[in-house]
């Protein structure tokens, strides 16, 4: 009991104020919110168990140059990088359906010769063995007009994912990048 009191003497106590304390209660009352909402989300409502969605290293940016380039920075047509990939699904006994969201940062290069930039995604679903059950490419346009040289690039796209009943929505992942030429895939692995 001794070293304890002697603790208490020896740790500096700061006086309350005013600001102090409604600091303290909003704190105090969005905690007791934040409690409530949690409590409210664990009723008997099934935690919905969504595929992952992920980029791979390799496919993750895309770097394009001029035909017959040795690698110059002069010679950048575009530079692209996935900035995000994210979705939400729901999931039902015969179906998944994932509505996804994929961000490309696209910046045009000092090679650039158009004010439209043209590149290509492909969106692959797998199981967990990561056998490929689907895939497709899509094709992305970005328009470099207005004197801009940097696009933020948004694509929406739904997926869906035929399954079994015993399956769950985490039985399948999503994998998304670009689809590259050999010269731009031997440079991303290059350049890592």
């Amino acid at each position: 009991m001794t070293e304890v009191i002697q603790d208490c003497k020896e740790s500096i106590i700061l006086p309350a104020t005013f600001g102090s304390v409604r600091l303290f209660a909003r704190c105090s009352l969005l905690f007791l919110i934040a409690i409530a909402v949690l409590a409210g989300c664990s009723g008997n409502e099934p935690l919905v168990r969504c595929p992952s969605i992920r980029v791979p290293v390799d496919t993750g940016t895309m770097t394009r140059f001029v035909d017959g380039s040795d690698g110059d920075i002069t010679d950048v047509i575009m530079e692209t990088r996935f900035t995000a990939a994210r979705g939400v699904c729901s999931v039902d006994d015969d179906l998944v359906e994932v509505e996804a969201i994929l961000e490309i940062g696209v910046r045009e290069g000092p090679a650039s010769t158009s004010s439209v930039g043209s590149l290509s995604i492909f969106v692959a679903v797998a199981d967990k063995d990561r056998t490929i059950l689907q895939r497709r490419s899509l094709p992305v346009a970005v328009d470099f007009s207005g004197n801009r040289s940097t696009v933020l690039h948004r694509e929406r796209l739904v997926i869906e994912i035929p399954k079994t009943e015993e399956q769950r929505g985490d039985s399948f992942v999503i994998f998304t990048g670009f689809e590259l030429s050999k010269d731009e895939l031997r440079f991303n692995r290059a350049t890592q």
